[in-house]
This record gives structure tokens, C-alpha cells and sequence, in this order.
């Protein structure tokens, strides 16, 4: 769901690298706003664990999916050429083909004991807006588990959670530019300890889009 620096980039930038680019600073623009006028995470965003803006925009609208229809999430957007979804979820035999059907695939993964599913896709082009459709096709594929989901427990989530849930709508340090210097701040801080395992994610889901691609 956080996205990494562009630190990681290489030096020449492929058309699917400049897409992920934009991808990113229309989110860190739409953040720099939140945090500006409401740095105060809603019902729905303490559940993610996340601001949405700190979702890429293409698959933003999926992620807010999945979890309205029961599906825990941890992550999501771009992996290296990849676009994927991953949480502690399960996805019924009949699902997972649907899925495949549209050019989609289900993996299941061990993470610290705990197994976990990663639904991705390599985009045909590097075009957002058409990611952002199939994402949506996605999404209406998965079946409606009839209650929103449970309060995602990734890392990034329960810090989120600790720095952002206080009620600020009543102080005036809401408004103050002090205050959102600090609400950036801590965000910072929070991305930064998710770079090691964001890195760790993109190479898995490397080693996937290869071996599909052989």
C-alpha cells in the first residue's frame, strides 16, 4: 500500500517505470493535501491502515474494494513491472480460475507462519488508466463475504494507526503548519522502515512475472 522512494529506480527509466512515477507523485501529491487540511485517519482508513491517498491511484479504488467486501490487505500497486494485491485472505478454486481467465493470477505465499495470497497481474502497457479498469474487473470478480474487513495488521498499518487515529478536528494544531510538518514527518518515518520489506516484496514478485513469462 506505501510505495518506495524513487531511490530504487534505475538510471534509465523504462516506459513502465515512467507510468509508476506518475503513479506516485499523483499520490504524494494527494497526500501532501490530506495532510495539510484532515491528517485524521476515517473508519475506513483505520481498518487499511493507510490514508487512501497513500494508495497508488490505480488501484485505489480495488483496495477500498477488497476491503468493503471482507478482504484484508497489506499491500498493493507496483512491484517492478507487476501490479499486485497481497493480504491474509483466501480465495475460493472457482475465484482463483475466474481470475485466470482475465490474465490474472493467484499466489499463495508463507510469511512468518502465516500464509497469504497475492492476486497480480503484468500490465500489457503502461498505461494507468487501463490498470485501474482491470483492477476494477478484479474486483468485481471477488465475492461479497457480507462484512467489511477486519483491521489490517502489517506493519505499516499499526503504525499508521498509533500516529494518525487521535481526533484532531477540534484542535487548532490541526490546521497549523507546524502540525502537518509533523504529520509528513511521521509518515516519512513509517515509509522508511517499510523500504527493506518493500524491497523484498518487488524481487518475490520479479521471480513471478519471470517465471510466467518463461
Amino acid at each position: 500500500m506505501f510505495h518506495a522512494t524513487t531511490a530504487i529506480y534505475r538510471k534509465t527509466d523504462t516506459p513502465m517505470q515512467l507510468a509508476r512515477k506518475r503513479s506516485h507523485r499523483a499520490s504524494d501529491a494527494a497526500l501532501r493535501l490530506r495532510l495539510r487540511t484532515n491528517p485524521v485517519l476515517t473508519k475506513e482508513e483505520v481498518r487499511l491502515g493507510s490514508f487512501v491517498e497513500s494508495i497508488e491511484p490505480q488501484v485505489r479504488d480495488a483496495v477500498r474494494a477488497f476491503n468493503r467486501k471482507g478482504y484484508v490487505t497489506w499491500s498493493s500497486g507496483f512491484y517492478g513491472r507487476t501490479q499486485a494485491i497481497d493480504g491474509p485472505f483466501t480465495l475460493p478454486a472457482e475465484v482463483a480460475r475466474a481470475l485466470r481467465r482475465i490474465g490474472c493470477h493467484v499466489t499463495r505465499r508463507m510469511h512468518f507462519r502465516m500464509r497469504y495470497t497475492i492476486v497480480w497481474f503484468i500490465p500489457d502497457r503502461p498505461d494507468l488508466r487501463h490498470m485501474r479498469a482491470r483492477w476494477r474487473r478484479i474486483a468485481d470478480l471477488l465475492p461479497d463475504l457480507g462484512r467489511p474487513a477486519s483491521h489490517s495488521q502489517s506493519l505499516g498499518a499499526a503504525a499508521m494507526r498509533a500516529a494518525f487515529r487521535t481526533d484532531w478536528r477540534s484542535s487548532r494544531r490541526r490546521r497549523s503548519a507546524k502540525h502537518a510538518r509533523r504529520a509528513a514527518r511521521t509518515l516519512r518515518d513509517i515509509r522508511s522502515t517499510l523500504t527493506a520489506q518493500y524491497v523484498e516484496q518487488a524481487q518475490a514478485m520479479t521471480t513471478l512475472g519471470a517465471s510466467r513469462e518463461s
